[in-house]
């Protein structure tokens, strides 16, 4: 269930850059220990490590995954900016204190000792310590924000790249209602004219425009077939008029057999060669 409050790819990205900060400042402080600069008051190094270093690794990656579901939040409802500075601000203060707590809560536990003989030291700690953790905090945060800034423009770039295909697809469906009324009525117009002069070859546009109509209904919400596909439809439409004009019409296809897969929109070359049909028709009788 916290998977829906906490984004994992984000988390990681914390947990990666706090822990190579964590381990250059364990290894600043293994240096000092080493040249004997580093007062521990009696600790071991190791304890010292674990008290200073490994649970304000916990704390501090248990506090920043409150703070990035805030920040989404924050980010999401369009905070005035004024307002996220200030709470920010408050929260890098917040997150010292928060550290403080499990630090003494899990130091007084473990080794059994009296919180007040422990609250002067850690309250120095804290003193000292502040200006980092305000630094490291201010890091985490631009992770945060960089994180889900990138993701924003992302979802923005998609969204749009989603009503572009919309507005494409739109477009091409309204090409394909304007063509189809437009091929149907000039394909009938073209078997009527012929039932007067050849009933059984008017018989046979008929057949095939049925296969053709048939064909472009089988398209559905299609907007790009395959050349193939275009051209086999264009067959059946140049055997009705190759029927009409047998006297005065050929056709001579040359195509490159590597363009048959290429996708091209739906009724491309069909009003082309219709429109060639008419016009060139008209002229030669115009002769």
């Amino acid at each position: 269930m916290w998977k829906q409050y906490i984004d994992i790819k984000l988390f990681k990205y914390l947990v990666i850059f706090y822990t190579i900060t964590t381990v250059l400042l364990i290894s600043i402080q293994a240096y000092w220990y080493a040249i004997g600069r580093l007062d521990i008051a009696g600790m071991s190094f190791l304890k010292y490590i674990y008290y200073a270093f490994i649970l304000k690794w916990f704390a501090v990656l248990i506090f920043m995954a409150f703070i990035a579901y805030l920040t989404k939040l924050m980010f999401d409802k369009q905070v005035n900016y004024r307002i996220i500075i200030a709470i920010h601000l408050l929260l890098a203060f917040v997150l010292q204190a928060f550290v403080f707590f499990i630090s003494v809560t899990v130091i007084t536990v473990t080794e059994n000792i009296n919180f007040r003989e422990f609250l002067p030291h850690f309250k120095g700690d804290y003193i000292r310590w502040l200006g980092n953790n305000f630094l490291i905090y201010s890091s985490l945060l631009g992770i945060i924000y960089t994180y889900y800034y990138l993701e924003k423009v992302k979802a923005f770039q998609l969204k749009n790249a989603k009503l572009e295909t919309q507005v494409v697809h739109s477009k091409l469906n309204m090409l394909k209602a304007q063509l189809n009324p437009h091929f149907v009525f000039n394909t009938l117009n073209s078997i009527s004219s012929l039932i007067d002069i050849d009933k059984e070859k008017s018989q046979d546009m008929i057949t095939d425009f049925g296969d053709l109509f048939r064909d472009i209904l089988s398209l559905k919400n299609e907007n790009l077939i395959s050349l193939k596909q275009e051209l086999e439809m264009l067959d059946k439409y140049i055997n009705i008029m190759t029927v009409r004009f047998e006297d005065h019409l050929t056709f001579k296809k040359n195509i490159q057999n590597d363009t048959y897969d290429a996708l091209i929109p739906v009724l491309l070359i069909q009003p082309v060669v219709e429109n060639s049909i008419k016009h060139a028709y008209s002229f030669y009788h115009t002769d």
